[in-house]
């Protein structure tokens, strides 16, 4: 399975992103879990409570269906974990809400891999939201690179991108303007470019300057900056 990974404007420079949400988690807890009365929504949710006056501290809720769980152990299906911050409960859904800054589900649909790295990832998360990982236990990071993602950026705001070191597909709208992809594994990666209408090498332009390579539409409208990388194939490349 793939983990799909949906960017917002507060996670569009996705390795920024992740070191504030690290830096800035000060919930250091267990988390707690939840199940609304109107919808029989399960959630899992870490992180402070605004109490109704914004405090921009992260937080993060995770939709689950029956989830029970202790570091490393667990039962149940997570339809999706999500970043952001200003957690609150909203009495009128019954549910924890926040807003909302990076959406991770399962790129097929259905429920995410529930594997012990993700156990161990969800603990470190929220105990000061360590996303590489808590001294032995592993990150979401970990989990990133366990089970690959697609990861989707934004229209026009000139995202950063991120490999984790798995299998990671990178997806380019049409009106993404100019993005960077750090980490890319030229024998793993792949940069979706199906948006831009492309139907093979000859309907961009690539070039290198330095070690880094540049990827155009044929309009020129679009950039992608592979930094750190040269010799890109026709393997890299998903076409319309």
């Amino acid at each position: 399975m793939t983990l799909l990974i949906e960017l917002t404007a507060a996670s569009s420079n996705l390795p920024s992103y992740l070191a504030a949400y690290d830096t800035n988690f000060s919930y250091n807890g267990n988390g707690w879990f939840s199940r609304s009365f109107s919808s029989g929504q399960d959630q899992w949710s870490a992180g402070f409570d605004t109490e109704g006056v914004d405090n921009n501290i992260p937080s993060v809720i995770m939709e689950i269906n029956d989830y029970s769980y202790s570091p490393g152990l667990f039962n149940g299906d997570v339809t999706s974990l999500t970043l952001g911050r200003n957690l609150e409960y909203d009495a009128g859904q019954d549910l924890w809400v926040q807003d909302e800054e990076l959406i991770i589900t399962n790129e097929g649909g259905g429920y995410m891999p529930d594997t012990t790295t993700f156990a161990y990832a969800i603990y470190s998360l929220s105990h000061g939201g360590a996303v590489d990982g808590l001294g032995t236990f592993p990150g979401l990071t970990d989990y990133f690179a366990e089970q690959g993602t697609t990861q989707v950026g934004n229209l026009g705001l000139n995202d950063t991108l991120l490999g984790f070191g798995g299998t990671d597909t990178f997806v380019f709208q049409d009106g993404s303007a100019f993005d960077t992809v750090n980490s890319f594994d030229l024998a793993a990666d792949v940069l979706d470019v199906s948006a831009w209408g492309a139907t093979g090498l000859g309907d961009l332009t690539i070039s290198t300057v330095g070690s880094d390579t540049y990827v155009s539409s044929s309009d020129f409208t679009d950039i992608i900056k592979v930094t750190g990388v040269t010799g890109l194939t026709v393997t890299n490349f998903e076409f319309a």
